[in-house]
């Protein structure tokens, strides 16, 4: 996959969407991006979570069923936990030292400019093997405490048969029926640090240079900034019948045949990839003709503001700003968006550019859907080689 093919220039949909005023609690308006989406402790962290401080707010008027899907999700973390405690202890005691061991294979240059190679190849295992490990760790510190994020309170309607319907993953097939013109070929997954991979001022697409880290920071903004505004993603009239957006479902036609207006691609924790806290998070849903929506908080400022941008259906790349006014940009490939972890490209500014990853967080379910033992999928995206150019 060619990056340079990434749409740039016009608006995507910008005179077609219907301006709504912002259903989002809070600040809607980013200053700017900073490090401080990693900072906090765990105290400043959780603080709200833990306590509860909203809980009467928001409880309130809640039916019997909701009462008993959040027991049930406190008693599955908990049993998560403590299923999980010696593996977690373990990757936190080794955590630096695994980390130190993939700088210093990724120092030598051709351990990942040369697929075929057995070191590179052990490389990019060992460096998602690191990030499945890291998810757990983000999972273990999150638990339940954010479960009031994304909610029909937080969007402002009462009209979601489930109100965590925003939670919902979606399959690769589901995305490529629902989203115009990204099924014009395989899904393509693009590992940023391992097979794309920001050295210096250049970046490299299978180890072969593919233009400097300013034309890409550049091409991603530019196809965020294709939409101006998006409305808050809604679910359709009744999500009971809508069978396009249910966790595990396989069925493509469903979401071809939808008349459901956005799919949601689920909620995810942003953190840096090495270690540090995940303060941000995120819930991304996209439109049939590749808009993207949604909204972010940060729960130690209490920052909050939609997310804005597209996806370009050539090189099935999905970019936005956090934020109407937000200057950084998050970029990652539409089906990376399918997995329960996903690396971005963190877009500072045009020269200051980032790996981080998204962590997906489980879907809090109503009690009468069944109940099943959640785990990260710790297989590896497809390795996908980028397509040559043509002509």
């Amino acid at each position: 996959m060619n990056l340079d093919t990434r749409a740039g220039g016009g608006r995507l949909g910008g005179s077609n969407l219907v301006q709504r005023p912002s259903q989002l609690p809070g600040n809607t308006q980013r200053q700017g991006l900073t490090d401080r989406l990693g900072g906090g402790n765990r105290e400043q962290r959780f603080a709200a979570g833990q306590n509860r401080d909203n809980w009467s707010q928001w409880s309130q008027n809640r039916g019997n069923n909701w009462q008993q899907a959040v027991q049930n999700r406190e008693g599955f973390w908990n049993n998560w936990s403590s299923q999980n405690q010696d593996r977690l202890s373990n990757f936190r005691q080794n955590q630096d030292d695994r980390w130190n061991n993939l700088q210093t294979a990724r120092d030598d240059r051709q351990a990942w400019r040369e697929t075929n190679r057995e070191d590179w190849q052990n490389y990019r295992k060992d460096m998602w093997d690191y990030r499945y490990d890291r998810a757990d760790q983000i999972w273990d510190d999150v638990k339940d405490y954010n479960d009031d994020l994304f909610d029909d309170y937080w969007w402002g309607g009462g009209y979601a048969a489930n109100p965590w319907w925003w939670w919902a993953p979606a399959t690769a097939g589901l995305v490529s029926g629902f989203v115009s013109g990204v099924a014009t070929s395989e899904p393509y997954y693009y590992d940023y640090g391992v097979t794309t991979v920001y050295q210096g001022d250049t970046v490299y697409v299978d180890g072969k240079p593919a233009g400097s880290t300013q034309e890409h920071a550049e091409k991603a903004v530019a196809l965020a900034d294709k939409v101006e505004s998006a409305p808050p993603p809604s679910p359709p009239a009744s999500t009971e019948e809508e069978t396009s957006n249910k966790t595990g479902s396989n069925d493509e036609t469903t979401a071809k045949e939808s008349n459901a207006d956005w799919l949601a691609l689920g909620v995810w924790a942003l953190t840096q990839e090495e270690k540090g806290d995940a303060v941000v998070f995120l819930q991304i849903s996209v439109n049939k003709e590749g808009v993207i929506s949604g909204a972010y908080k940060n729960t130690v400022t209490g920052e909050s503001g939609p997310i804005i941008g597209a996806v370009d259906p050539e090189s099935q790349l999905a970019a936005w700003h956090l934020g109407q006014n937000g200057k950084a940009v998050i970029e990652t490939g539409i089906f990376n968006l399918t997995k329960d972890v996903a690396p971005v490209a963190l877009h500072f500014d045009s020269k200051n550019t980032r790996t981080w990853l998204l962590v997906r967080l489980p879907q809090p379910l109503m009690p009468d859907q069944p109940q099943r033992v959640e785990a990260i999928d710790r297989e590896p995206p497809p390795l996908t080689p980028a397509k040559k150019d043509e002509g």
